[in-house]
């Protein structure tokens, strides 16, 4: 897999992740604004992935898909951390925290494949970016 591919996978396969887990989360909150920085945030990642796969399959490349196990962990995770305090501000520390992760995943990446360009390092780039955005549109509610 040459490092274009391996590139926008760890993008996909990161868009994918936090898509799922704001899907999760979504049910945890009744703050309208929240709600609508969840919902944007899952939008984001939708659209990133989407993007990631389609240039994938033309490269003839596929992202794995996140097995049941591992959604079922994300669940219990989930689950366990809201129990006690599915406050808003929780809802934005948690959320922060997995914006980080997806962070520090993608400029591992970029580090790890240098000779990844054009498309690949611009979506990246911009995934980057937008997540970045999310964490400070998230900070308001700590």
């Amino acid at each position: 897999m040459n490092q274009n591919a391996r590139l926008t996978k760890t993008m996909c396969e990161t868009a994918r992740m936090g898509a799922e887990a704001i899907g999760m989360l979504l049910s945890k909150t009744d703050d309208e604004g929240m709600r609508n920085v969840m919902l944007s945030q899952k939008a984001m990642y939708e659209k990133f992935d989407r993007e990631g796969e389609k240039m994938l399959t033309e490269a003839g490349q596929r992202v794995k898909k996140q097995g049941p196990l591992a959604r079922a962990g994300t669940w219990m995770g989930i689950q366990m951390d809201t129990m006690m305090d599915n406050t808003s501000s929780h809802l934005a520390d948690m959320l922060i925290q997995g914006s980080t992760m997806g962070v520090i995943e993608i400029t591992r990446a970029k580090s790890e494949n240098p000779e990844a360009d054009g498309k690949a390092v611009e979506l990246a780039d911009q995934y980057l970016k937008e997540e970045n955005e999310n964490i400070e549109r998230l900070k308001k509610y700590l």
